[in-house]
Order: structure tokens, then sequence, then C-alpha cells
């Protein structure tokens, strides 16, 4: 409900504040980043590819092809995915893909695709829990 995304199911009373002051769905969409419990990635790619198609479809599009990648290798840093930038994000369920990047990678992959627009608040639904 925070991050004003697949709300029409629901019926929400109350206010949400930010900062003591009410904040609206919509303005809680644009300033909020989300990592969810299970993300969703394509096996085939490399982490760094992964990045470099969420930069595509999320960051400014006034950003340079520089600025963007700098804020990529940023992430891929603070995020300790350096050694895995390379490494096919793979799928533990499927032998033709193979096993890819570990649980706890995959992890931080998802919050690497939510930090790469730098967000003033992100959201995340059980970071530390499942395998």
């Amino acid at each position: 409900m925070l991050t004003g995304r697949n709300l029409s199911q629901y019926d929400i009373e109350g206010t949400v504040l930010v900062n003591g002051s009410p904040a609206r769905i919509d303005t809680m969409k644009s300033l909020s980043g989300y990592v969810q419990q299970g993300s969703i990635f394509v096996p085939q790619l490399t982490v760094k590819e992964y990045l470099v198609f969420q930069s595509l479809v999320r960051m400014d599009s006034h950003l340079s092809p520089a600025e963007r990648s700098q804020r990529i290798e940023e992430v891929i840093t603070e995020l300790g995915l350096g050694k895995v930038a390379n490494t096919r994000i793979g799928n533990r369920y499927d032998d033709l893909v193979g096993s890819g990047i570990s649980g706890g990678e995959l992890r931080r992959l998802s919050l690497a695709a939510e930090i790469l627009t730098n967000p003033p608040l992100i959201i995340c639904d059980e970071p530390t829990s499942g395998n």
C-alpha cells in the first residue's frame, strides 16, 4: 500500500504521512523504490546486462550512455556484485541455463535494479527471508 502498487482490489482508508505531511499515493509511487520478495529475472542475461536493461527502461532518458554506465558501475560496487557482474543470472531450477548467481546475489541484484534511479525511499518486502 505504501508504494501505491496493485491497489485496485483493496479498499484503503487512512493517511500516509511522509515526514509528518500527508503523501498522495501517486507521489509515493514516484519517489519510492520497491524491492519485491521474489523478483523475475531473465536467466540468460548477465548481472551487468540486466542492470543495463533496467537503466534503459527506468532511468531518466536525458542521461548520457556514460552517465548510465557510471551509475551501473557504482551500484555494482556498492552491492558487492563485481565478482559476478559478467556471470549469467541463471536459474537454479533449469539445467539448460546453469546454476548462475547465488540466492544472496539475486536479492542484491533486485535491490540494485531499484537503487539505479537513486530513489529517496526504498521499501523492501522481506529482504532477508527465504532461500
